[in-house]
């Protein structure tokens, strides 16, 4: 079996993070949610992240 990219595992989330959101700003017609995934986009490509938020369902 072969990834669809090739990077060093220790690259291969970040790597599937960037390709992700990219293809989903490209596909994406709402420009508050292509903005927002803009920002993020940046921020992983930087090897930033926002931290995780959990919330509780009811």
């Amino acid at each position: 079996m072969k990834p669809d990219i090739a990077v060093p595992a220790a690259q291969a989330q970040q790597t599937a993070h960037v390709a992700i959101l990219k293809q989903l700003i490209a596909t994406n017609k709402d420009e508050g949610l292509r903005d927002s995934l803009q920002r993020a986009l940046a921020m992983v490509e930087k090897g930033e992240s926002e931290p995780a938020v959990y919330t509780l369902r009811q």
